[in-house]
């Protein structure tokens, strides 16, 4: 099922969230579990397969980065299930310089949560800074369809994530 079709949206990057979001509250009432509570086994199966799928649909959707990830899949390019190696050098080089710069902070500011907290807000508005500029490139490459371009885009900004990941769970633990 196509999630754009769902919603009744075209299949495009920028979307009117606010629509998204009303269509999804109707879908939801539609086939809320409460609706189905005297249909047979066989219906209430299928609505609530009917539900699953409104949600996943409107949480890919709702979010910039999983719409996408989406919208390459309707492209043919599955970035979540595949094993591609980037060939990019100088970005791996500075993704590895990240992490060496994360494993620093965690071995020689311990017991100085302030000083580690501090360091880590200059890293976050780093990585922060470099993934606006990345999530810019993707949505040119988007808006003009070359779509191998916002592959590579995606799967860089995935190397950010984790980054963030880590810098998260490293700021918990020092609060902590």
């Amino acid at each position: 099922m196509n999630y754009f079709k769902l919603f009744n949206l075209s299949e495009d990057y920028f979307i009117d969230v606010t629509d998204l979001s009303d269509v999804y509250q109707t879908k939801q009432r539609q086939f809320h579990p409460d609706r189905f509570a005297s249909a047979s086994d066989a219906e209430k199966l299928k609505a609530l397969q009917m539900a699953t799928e409104i949600n996943s649909a409107y949480q890919t959707l709702k979010d910039p980065i999983k719409r996408a990830g989406y919208l390459l899949l309707l492209q043919g390019i599955d970035i979540q299930n595949e094993m591609v190696t980037l060939n990019d050098n100088a970005f791996l080089q500075h993704q590895f310089e990240l992490r060496e710069r994360i494993d620093a902070l965690k071995a020689n500011t311990k017991g100085n949560s302030e000083e580690l907290l501090i360091n880590l807000a200059i890293l976050i508005q780093e990585i922060n800074m470099e993934e606006r500029v990345l999530k810019n490139d993707l949505f040119i490459a988007i808006e003009n369809d070359t779509w191998d371009e916002a592959a590579t885009c995606l799967r860089k900004l995935k190397y950010y994530e984790r980054l963030l990941t880590q810098v998260d769970e490293l700021e918990e633990d020092s609060v902590h």
